[in-house]
């Protein structure tokens, strides 16, 4: 993928336009400029993509993906770009975890260490929550948090319990914020009944 390649803020928003609510990027009726006053190719092009999304979603990876100049770029990073009128310093990280969701709450720059924090449950978890698994042996829940490759962690009676030690400890040892995680690990029905004065 392009590093930029030289593509400006200006040249994004002439081009395409966002949906900050939706997350979608449509496509922009060109002028005739751009099309170096070829009216045929101006007028085939717009009839064909003016209005409709903009990329495609990579199934290898995840994301959205936008080709523009020749280049392909990550939707979510064009977004950035068009929002804050800069490239980003840093990563762009989808709060909730689904790499095609682009609506503008769920984007923010985080260092590639915050990048890492956000990962998916492994298929083979007890919990169905990361770093919270049940222990047959002990019949009960370990919750644990990595850091500098130093393992915290402690026992729980109950699942939940589990799950806001380990999001409170997040928040302590990594760029996350215990919200972040909980969001994650429970239902819409029941985060609305948690509070963050509850961790």
């Amino acid at each position: 993928m392009a590093k930029y390649d030289g593509i400006t803020a200006d040249y994004v928003r002439q081009v395409l336009e966002y949906n900050p609510k939706t997350g979608l990027l449509l496509w922009k009726k060109r002028s005739l400029e751009m099309f170096n006053g070829n009216w045929r190719v101006c007028n085939r092009w717009n009839g064909h993509f003016a209005g409709k999304p903009a990329g495609n979603l990579s199934l290898h990876r995840g994301y959205i993906e936008v080709r523009l100049e020749g280049h392909l770029y990550k939707a979510h990073i064009l977004i950035w770009l068009i929002v804050t009128g800069q490239w980003p310093t840093d990563e762009i990280d989808h709060d909730d975890g689904h790499r095609a969701n682009n609506i503008w709450t769920n984007l923010k720059e985080v260092t590639p260490k915050g990048q890492s924090q956000n990962v998916g449950v492994r298929k083979d978890s007890s919990s169905g929550v990361t770093g919270v698994s049940f222990s047959s042996t002990h019949k009960l829940w370990e919750a644990y948090v990595s850091v500098n490759k130093v393992r915290h962690h402690k026992w729980f009676k109950t699942k939940e319990e589990a799950i806001f030690w380990r999001a409170g400890m997040k928040g302590v040892l990594h760029e996350v914020h215990p919200e972040q995680v909980l969001r994650k690990a429970f239902s819409p029905t029941v985060r609305e009944e948690i509070s963050l004065n509850d961790l």
